[in-house]
């Protein structure tokens, strides 16, 4: 009688409660990819109506344009601009939009033209989705990087549907603090971490073409993301020993070399040359800036940013070292390089969490594809500090109560 009770119970009686709740959570576990993304785009949706009010509904009110750059006269009625403010860097990309050739005189309302058109690809793509129609571009400014986001989580969802994860974990990856914190501001970090995310799927998947096409594209949005080519490169080379990903990915540096030469040769110097040096003595700005914030009378929406922040990232740091030691391949490098990148960020990163919260995304970004290769269940510490850290900032901005 006991071996036929715990037979039934195991097989749950047709029809009843038991069959019913394992086949339905059975589905929601082996969801289609499309579905998760169409939550997501919902969520999207919520989100960036939410933080829209703040702005009356209007969407120019994400790029942040200071009269410093721009006088409220040269702007259209609709569009909005932040009184006696030096702004913030979505009006660089919005001022790229209408000229992305530089061939009128946009580059003068820019601090450093040629640092600024550097990543050219974002205000590109908007230019183009707005059909060079100026007064559709905030709108487009949004939706380009709600379209990569929700598009960049489907792929991770099926990546991790076809490694046997339930592709509802990627909903994670599209909340990520620092892909939302590039949405509300206008900006290219978001476009850069999914192109670049995408590239290592297809890489993952035996897809060099694809894999070079979304470095050549992650370059063209975020010059940083070179650094990842000569670790792909060597890992063709000597790991997997053919020199087809290596060719494949030198021919997807020339439109990033031909567009830097363009720059050179618009401003006479290279575009580099602008830019705040991002990197420091390992350790100094992250101690210096974490004493102030913790020591002073900070906000406490930014101390706790800060510190779920810190368990986020620093709690990838072993789980790299152990993924390296077991793989010694192009991902495991990189998401060793991108995780103790906090480490060595400068002081000009280090200033608030709307700047190092987006720049250091691409270290949580990875280890979703990671995990979903077969990383250990120990990355569900950083995923759900990252799963925290999403609603620290919902929270933070106001879009929660």
């Amino acid at each position: 009688m006991a071996n036929q009770i715990k037979e039934a119970l195991g097989r749950g009686i047709d029809g009843g409660p038991a069959s019913i709740i394992g086949r339905v959570w059975k589905r929601i576990r082996e969801a289609n990819p499309w579905q998760v993304a169409l939550v997501q785009a919902l969520i999207l949706v919520w989100i960036i109506s939410a933080y829209a009010v703040r702005f009356d509904g209007n969407l120019s009110g994400f790029i942040c344009i200071g009269d410093r750059f721009i006088s409220r006269a040269e702007l259209p009625d609709r569009v909005c601009s932040i009184p006696n403010s030096h702004g913030y860097d979505g009006q660089f990309f919005y001022f790229a939009a209408h000229d992305p050739l530089i061939l009128g005189d946009w580059q003068k309302r820019m601090d450093v033209p040629s640092y600024r058109y550097q990543r050219i690809l974002y205000p590109a793509l908007v230019h183009l989705a707005a059909f060079g129609q100026a007064r559709r571009f905030p709108e487009m400014m949004v939706g380009v990087n709600a379209l990569a986001l929700i598009l960049g989580m489907w792929l991770v969802a099926r990546f991790l549907r076809q490694n046997g994860r339930s592709p509802w974990t990627a909903i994670l990856f599209g909340l990520l603090s620092g892909l939302l914190l590039s949405l509300f501001r206008d900006l290219s970090d978001l476009l850069a971490t999914v192109l670049l995310v995408c590239a290592f799927i297809a890489w993952e998947r035996g897809r060099p073409g694809l894999m070079a096409l979304g470095v050549c594209a992650a370059m063209l949005a975020r010059e940083t993301t070179l650094l990842v080519v000569p670790l792909l490169a060597a890992d063709g080379l000597i790991r997997r020993r053919e020199w087809r990903t290596a060719v494949l990915l030198s021919m997807a540096l020339v439109p990033f070399v031909a567009w830097q030469y363009y720059l050179n040769h618009v401003f006479g110097e290279p575009a580099w040359h602008g830019g705040a040096p991002n990197f420091e003595r390992p350790l100094v700005a992250l101690v210096d800036y974490t004493q102030q914030v913790l020591a002073t009378g900070s906000h406490t929406s930014e101390q706790a940013y800060l510190l779920v922040f810190l368990v986020s990232v620093l709690s990838l740091i072993p789980l790299a070292c152990l993924e390296l030691w077991k793989r010694k391949d192009a991902l495991a490098f990189a998401l060793l390089g991108f995780s103790v990148m906090p480490l060595v960020m400068s002081r000009y990163v280090w200033v608030e969490p709307w700047s190092y919260g987006r720049v250091l995304v691409l270290g949580p970004a990875l280890a979703f594809i990671v995990f979903a290769r077969g990383g250990s269940r120990l990355y569900w510490i950083p995923l759900s500090a990252n799963a925290v850290l999403t609603v620290v900032t919902l929270a933070w901005q106001g879009l929660l109560f």
